[in-house]
């Protein structure tokens, strides 16, 4: 089961997104704008787990009812569609906003529509009035590989979260790497031991193009 954390949130601080979903700082409405179609399924049920799960709040157990139910496409609480054909029609949006007027089974009600950009504009039209008026609790969750497809109406009313896709291991690999070089200038380290470092680094040949440019982007983002 993947998580929430497994992906690369680019617009975000991603222990700041968390901590606020944990702390209950949850936006009414979100446009979780994927990069990949084919992770756009796992990403909306990676960020319903971080949402709900109530043990592991803002990042998802995996293992609990909650987290089970989703996975399975089967929590009372949440009301999903995706594009079937050219278009999501007025009638399908409606049935999610009915949704959400429904007293939760547990703390809140979610509607989640997938390739959102594919919505009529009389189905976006829709979607306003429980944007700028929600049901209690509820949250509307947008996925889209296309946000800009969306209207502005629509959009300037979510929580934009931006995500490229899972995080490789060879990235974090990376990024621990960057975070023990930082750690070793902080810690008034010999010249020689943060060399020593930078050395490995270079010589990986594992290393590519890609990769090292991650490293100085997570080197940059740590100092």
């Amino acid at each position: 089961m993947t998580a929430l954390k497994d992906f690369k949130i680019i617009n975000k601080e991603k222990e700041m997104l968390f901590k606020a979903m944990k702390e209950g700082f949850i936006s009414h409405a979100y446009i979780l704008k994927v990069s990949k179609a084919e992770d756009l399924k796992d990403v909306g049920k990676a960020f319903l787990k971080a949402l709900l799960c109530p043990e592991k709040p803002g990042e998802g157990c995996g293992i609990c009812t909650v987290c089970n139910n989703i996975e399975k496409d089967n929590h009372g609480d949440v009301y999903y569609i995706q594009q079937k054909s050219a278009f999501l029609k007025d009638e399908e949006v409606q049935w999610v906003v009915e949704g959400l007027k429904k007293k939760p089974i547990y703390e809140r009600s979610v509607g989640v529509i997938q390739d959102a950009d594919r919505m009529t504009v009389t189905a976006q039209n829709r979607l306003l009035k429980v944007l700028e008026e929600p049901y209690g609790s509820s949250v509307m969750v947008l996925i889209t590989e296309n946000s800009e497809n969306l209207l502005q109406t629509v959009r300037s009313r979510c929580t934009m979260i931006e995500i490229e896709g899972e995080e490789s291991r060879e990235f974090l690999k990376e990024e621990s790497m960057a975070k023990e070089l930082i750690g070793k200038a902080l810690e008034n380290k010999t010249f020689y031991e943060k060399r020593k470092v930078l050395e490995e680094i270079i010589q990986n040949k594992e290393m590519g193009r890609k990769q090292a440019l991650d490293f100085l982007d997570t080197l940059e983002k740590t100092i």
